[in-house]
């Protein structure tokens, strides 16, 4: 006796050669693929032009032009699985109800924002239930004309770990800090290794090794990715087309979590050296930014206290070094000596902050569609060595509203305040005390 599963289904469409003004003028080439639940009826079929239509829109009326296309992609999945899509007929489609999952791949046309490379973003919606989880990934082909006599061609995969971005969109990575340093690996081979030795210590060098890029930060792919392959293709002579040699390397990056039950210490020591503290991994500095003080040292050193709650007794000192920060909420921060980099945008806001010496950056807006509730104030800003910054922002100067409230001056945009400077006069500052990117 035989049986006859339901079948498994699916139904894809593409918009090619489609020109938007996303990170400069690109043209890219978007394919959905809609996976439908096991066993739908014929009457919830949808028709792929409302789908399509609504695709386009978003497209048109995205607010933020300057996003990575992997946080545009995540949206847009996002949208299209959570959103009612209208159709001529007067119904609405709720893709939720009717699909196990739904593909969106995005591929960014080499010369798109000047950039010669082609890349790619492919976010997948799982629907579980109620929930909604994403598999994300990017793709690039590294492009660099110096690269020998040989004819190489690189091609990268960065399959990303579980909830990237979604509380902290910083972590997605640019590639071209990434691309950089496999040029640079490339180009000084300490040694003649077959192709296959090469490429396992290039990868494992990209999930080991951190990453420099021109924004401040470093890059640590072993912390924003559950896996990366590196495909290299060479042709030894470029006028033999007969003859080539590829390697494929696939890493995977496991994750495990460390467990204490020891009472947490009331104050953390850092080191000499660059240190990273991140209150969202409990690791042996047991450090989670809850009324605790944290004294960070000497070095280069990285806090992340995004999602720490902070409380009466909380206190961060960056100590000496150029050190960056990520602020959370209700938190005394003091930057210490050095030119540091303090992201006030990523929590919730009411930190006292103080600079101290050296030339600090205060950014405030870090994303507009997720501000902190409550203002910041900092104590010491210096004029002509410290600046206020806003990111991933249309802001401008002239959008600020500055006023003086006693002695100090409140900044506010976007509908809000953001930030109290203690003891500065409205009329001292000037657009060149102000940041925009």
């Amino acid at each position: 006796m035989t049986q006859i599963n339901l079948p498994e289904e699916n139904l894809s469409f593409q918009i090619e050669d489609y020109a938007i003004e996303h990170q400069g003028q690109a043209v890219i080439d978007l394919s959905v693929d809609l996976n439908y639940k096991e066993g739908i009826n014929n009457s919830e079929y949808p028709d792929f032009i409302p789908i399509q239509e609504s695709v386009l829109n978003f497209l048109v009326e995205y607010p933020n032009e300057t996003d990575f296309w992997e946080i545009l992609n995540k949206n847009l999945v996002t949208e299209l699985l959570t959103e009612p899509i209208p159709t001529d007929n007067g119904i609405e489609y709720n893709l939720d109800e009717i699909l196990d999952s739904l593909t969106v791949d995005i591929d960014i046309q080499p010369g798109s924002a000047d950039i010669p490379n082609s890349r790619s973003s492919m976010v997948v919606g799982n629907v579980e239930g109620e929930e909604i989880s994403f598999d994300e990934s990017f793709s690039f082909k590294v492009i660099d004309e110096s690269l020998g006599e040989t004819v190489t061609d690189f091609s990268v995969d960065l399959d990303y770990k579980d909830g990237i971005g979604e509380d902290n969109p910083f972590e997605y990575t640019d590639f071209l800090p990434i691309q950089d340093f496999i040029l640079d690996f490339w180009e000084n081979l300490p040694q003649e290794d077959n192709l296959e030795i090469t490429n396992k210590t290039l990868v494992n060098n990209l999930l080991t090794e951190p990453i420099p890029t021109p924004f401040g930060i470093e890059y640590k792919l072993d912390e924003v990715l559950d896996a990366i392959t590196v495909d290299i293709n060479i042709k030894p002579n470029p006028s033999d087309d007969d003859f080539s040699l590829g390697s494929k390397v696939t890493q995977t990056v496991e994750r495990s979590e460390t467990v204490t039950d020891t009472p947490l210490p009331k104050t953390v020591f850092g080191s000499f050296e660059a240190d990273d503290f991140d209150t969202e991994i409990l690791d042996e500095k047991q450090f989670l930014g809850q009324n605790q003080i944290l004294f960070a040292g000497a070095g280069d050193d990285t806090v992340d206290i995004t999602f720490a709650p902070g409380g009466q007794s909380s206190r961060v000192d960056l100590g000496s070094g150029d050190d960056i920060l990520f602020g959370g909420s209700n938190h005394i921060i003091i930057s210490g000596t050095g030119n540091d980099i303090l992201f006030l945008g990523s929590g919730e806001g009411n930190n006292i902050v103080s600079g101290e010496s050296g030339s600090d950056q205060f950014w405030l807006v870090t994303d507009t569609l997720d501000l902190p509730n409550q203002e910041n104030t900092i104590t010491d800003f210096t004029k002509n060595e410290d600046v206020i910054g806003f990111a991933n922002t249309t802001l401008g100067f002239d959008d600020l509203n500055l006023t003086q409230d006693g002695s100090n001056t409140v900044i506010n945009a976007l509908g809000q305040d953001l930030a109290i400077l203690l003891d500065t006069q409205v009329n001292d500052l000037s657009a060149s005390d102000f940041v925009f990117v």
